[in-house]
């Protein structure tokens, strides 16, 4: 008696998605992008960073964006709290020892080879790294302390498991991201949103303002707003696009262009 082989689909998280979870990824960016958090993380280029690299570690996209990673001038950087979860879901041992608002002593042990490593960081550390005239060394220096040591453990014991992103980036803990009031729509705006289908990110129209958004440099939500304000060069503009798109498939595959225009 043969078994039935169904074909299963192998993400591989070593390297960038392609198709359709490609298309699904940036989809949803596009989606969280306007959110006030996500502005001040550095928008969509560096929620996608973070999304990616979450992804290759084993990390949900929403946990990469809410706390798990941070965007440091460029570099991917992991929280300390993300990094002690990912040990212990893991199966390694992470021990506190000691820990105050003057020193943290951590005892890291491995799972698969019976590795230990005792690892301390103190205030006279911090010190000399030039890191304690920080904001966040100033209100919590025993947090601080804790994410130091996590990172100096980290590097020395598991440096496998977090692909480079323990590096000792400690203004990436506890940032405190003021709250910023949402931006009402007005009814301008939400007309143009309605007559448009934007709420449809695949439509011809949502494609045209991302177009548009990447060309300026602004973010869609802004893009949108600018729009609204001459609804019909808006619509002279699209249709140009539309045309620019059509032409462009047509000279791709001419055969297929050519028996879609005959059923139309």
């Amino acid at each position: 008696m043969s078994e039935e082989v169904k074909d299963v689909t192998v993400v591989d998280r070593e390297s960038f998605p392609i198709g359709g979870e490609s298309q699904n990824l940036m989809q949803w960016m596009k989606i969280l992008a306007d959110a006030p958090y996500y502005k001040k993380m550095g928008g969509l280029p560096a929620m996608t960073s973070i999304v990616l690299t979450g992804r290759e570690l084993g990390v949900a996209p929403m946990m990469s964006l809410n706390g798990g990673f941070f965007d440091v001038q460029g570099k991917i950087t992991m929280s300390a709290e993300m990094m002690r979860s990912l040990l212990r879901k893991r199966g390694h041992s992470l021990t506190k020892v000691s820990h105050d608002d003057r020193h943290c002593r951590l005892k890291g042990k491995r799972k698969d080879n019976g590795d230990e490593w005792d690892e301390m960081f103190t205030i006279e550390d911090a010190t000399r790294a030039g890191l304690t005239n920080r904001d966040n060394w100033k209100k919590h220096p025993k947090d601080m302390l804790l994410a130091s040591c996590t990172r100096k453990l980290c590097r020395a014991l598991f440096p496998d498991i977090f692909g480079g992103t323990a590096t000792d980036v400690s203004e990436a803990e506890i940032i405190e991201v003021q709250p910023e009031e949402e931006k009402p729509i007005d009814a301008q705006t939400a007309k143009f949103i309605d007559t448009f289908g934007l709420l449809d990110l695949n439509c011809s129209a949502s494609k045209f303002i991302d177009s548009i958004a990447a060309n300026i440099g602004k973010t869609r939500y802004d893009t949108i707003v600018d729009c609204a304000k001459d609804e019909d060069k808006f619509k002279k503009n699209l249709d140009r696009f539309i045309e620019k798109i059509q032409k462009s498939q047509k000279k791709e595959d001419p055969v297929k262009s050519k028996v879609v225009e005959d059923k139309e």
